[in-house]
Parts: C-alpha cells; structure tokens; sequence
C-alpha cells in the first residue's frame, strides 16, 4: 500500500524505546543539574585550579544522586540504585 510504512514496532519494542528515552532524559537532566551546581562547561571540565573544589562537589552530587535513587527504590519507582549508578556518566564517583 502506497503511503503506509512496511515496519510495525512490537509492543515490547516500543516499551523498551519509551525505556530507554526515559533513560535518556534522565541523564540529560542530571548532566545540566551537574553543570548549574558545579559551575563547569558542559563537558564537565573546570579550570586546574578549581579541580579540588570541583572534585569534592562532584563527590557530593553523586552521593546526592545516589540517595535521591535511594528514596525512589524505597517507593517502588523505577530509578533504583543500580539503575542511577548506570545512568551517572563520570567516572568519578
């Protein structure tokens, strides 16, 4: 049929899409929270002098972040504390 689109998502694929896009949101959204608090570009670098400082809040922030997971689980929402490890884009931790 001219018009009419030849892929048909399964329920269980668009359940994950819509999955993952939370994911993704999520992540942005602490990404931006992380640039605003830490006063940082948005590659996450800060000047060499201010790297103590900025280390120690980044400390902060993920104990924050990691909490807040805590909180969620506690509810029984979907961001547990395995999940919110994953979704933190740093290495440092």
């Amino acid at each position: 049929m001219q018009g009419s689109c030849p892929y048909s998502p399964s329920e269980r694929e668009i359940s994950e899409h819509n999955r993952q896009y939370e994911d993704f949101e999520a992540v942005q959204k602490l990404k931006m929270w992380l640039k605003q608090s830490l006063n940082t570009n948005s590659d996450g670098w800060v000047p060499n002098e201010v790297w103590d400082a900025a280390k120690d809040a980044h400390k902060a922030a993920y104990e924050e972040w990691i909490q807040t997971a805590r909180a969620s689980e506690a509810r029984g929402d979907d961001l547990t504390i395995v999940k919110a490890d994953k979704l933190w884009s740093f290495d440092l931790r």
